[in-house]
């Protein structure tokens, strides 16, 4: 046994291996729920296989939800940092004395932040009918083991991870570059949230893939 060594973003995930020769593993030891192994070696499948799928979907609800958390967390980050920071004196105070004007207060600036606000609400208030969405396909699948809900279900989260992962991942990027050099700096947050931002565009289903 071993394990595959660091990487970037998405540490809390620990993936290893294990290498088995010339193992026999008892059939009463057997995780046997969906699967079970005759003693003469054939396999029976027993229950519906979608159900297995329909937990891999709440994964990819989860992820596709985390996008939106941690753009919120870069997109307060950069507003904050928007309105205390000034540069420049081209403005003027109630006394007409030139002051510098916040970040804030740059249109191009300001439309940078703002239109990732817009897609975190966007984001956000999705979620909230998709969680709702995926309570309902479980419901009936474990009540009355109809699983109509399941291929609406992951059309709409297939597009979603897509395009919520997407927008997270570059949101987050401008936010730390509407940061300037104090974007870099390891008390900003931007490194931590880089890091947990990036790996959602691959894991649990490759954005372009899921586009298609």
């Amino acid at each position: 046994m071993g394990d595959i060594g660091p990487k970037f973003g998405f540490e809390a995930k620990d993936n290893g291996y294990a290498i088995f020769n010339h193992v026999s593993i008892p059939r009463t030891n057997v995780l046997s729920r969906y699967l079970e192994v005759e003693a003469n070696g054939d396999v029976n499948q027993k229950g519906n296989p979608l159900v297995l799928y329909s937990i891999m979907m709440f994964t990819r609800v989860q992820v596709t939800s985390s996008a939106g958390f941690l753009l919120a967390k870069a997109v307060l980050i950069a507003a904050r940092y928007a309105i205390v920071r000034t540069q420049f004196r081209n403005d003027r105070d109630k006394e007409g004395k030139p002051i510098e004007r916040r970040l804030l207060d740059y249109q191009t600036h300001s439309q940078r932040i703002v239109e990732n606000l817009a897609n975190l609400f966007v984001m956000q208030l999705t979620m909230r009918s998709i969680y709702k969405l995926y309570d309902q396909m479980i419901n009936k699948i474990q009540k009355k083991q109809n699983f109509s809900l399941m291929a609406p279900m992951h059309t709409i989260l297939a597009g979603l991870k897509s395009l919520f992962c997407h927008l997270g991942y570059e949101g987050v990027k401008t936010m730390r570059e509407c940061c300037g050099g104090a974007g870099f700096h390891k008390f900003a947050g931007f490194g931590l949230i880089l890091s947990g931002v990036s790996p959602l565009v691959t894991l649990e289903g490759d954005s372009v893939v899921m586009n298609l």
